[in-house]
């Protein structure tokens, strides 16, 4: 008989994905649009990299902020790059893979562009009286944008194992209690809208690249 594995189990590098293919191909295609993306045309060498004499594109900026400057990229890369990065959902819906959230927005809905903040897109924190905050983001070739409720995250519910004393609970009552009178009417708002993170910002959510299991502060820094 086949034994049936513990689901106590923490997963390892080693525990089998039934998607592992589907996954390392999707991240190979948003690794490969990003890099073509970032290339920079080989006209510009040592010489023109001075902001008198670089040939870069000018972009409106507003008064009293120092004028932006675009990269000039290899423009015979960005339809092989705006290509691979339209392939990503193709491979997903024919794995019937979940996308991460966050590689969907890295990629223009419009013109299927890698969302390089910086380079391709622009990232503004514009206040919303619905969700507090809101993450537009702006494409620079297509100027399309995406607005994203950018909600206050609610603190992470503690174990149910601990249970805490009376007089914890009496203390954190009373805190509760004196700290509700001084909240500023947006503050009480915030804390009512306020969301449990999103899934791969959980403490219990795992990443793994290749074989190797990635902690929280290595898949942030990545």
């Amino acid at each position: 008989m086949v034994k049936k594995r513990n689901a106590a189990v923490e997963p390892t590098a080693a525990t089998p994905v039934q998607t592992r293919e589907s996954l390392q191909r999707i991240s190979y295609l948003m690794q490969a649009s990003v890099l073509l993306r970032s290339l920079v045309s080989p006209e510009l060498g040592a010489d023109h990299q001075t902001r008198s004499n670089r040939h870069d594109e000018p972009l409106p900026a507003k008064e009293g902020k120092r004028k932006r400057y675009r990269r000039a990229s290899m423009q015979a890369l960005e339809p092989v790059s705006d290509h691979l990065a339209s392939q990503m959902s193709s491979v997903a819906k024919k794995a019937t893979v979940r996308m991460d959230p966050a590689l969907k927005r890295a990629v223009c809905r419009c013109c299927d562009a890698a969302l390089i903040p910086g380079l391709t897109s622009t990232v503004r924190v514009k206040p919303s009286k619905a969700h507090a905050h809101l993450l537009v983001y702006t494409c620079l070739g297509c100027h399309a944008q995406r607005r994203i409720p950018a909600t206050p995250h609610a603190p992470q519910e503690p174990s149910t194992g601990a249970t805490p004393d009376a007089e914890d609970v009496a203390k954190t009552q009373e805190g509760s209690g004196s700290s509700s009178a001084t909240l500023t009417k947006r503050e009480k708002r915030e804390i009512r809208q306020a969301r449990p993170p999103v899934f791969f910002e959980r403490t219990d959510h795992v990443v793994v690249r290749g074989s190797v299991v990635l902690s929280q502060d290595e898949y942030r820094e990545s």
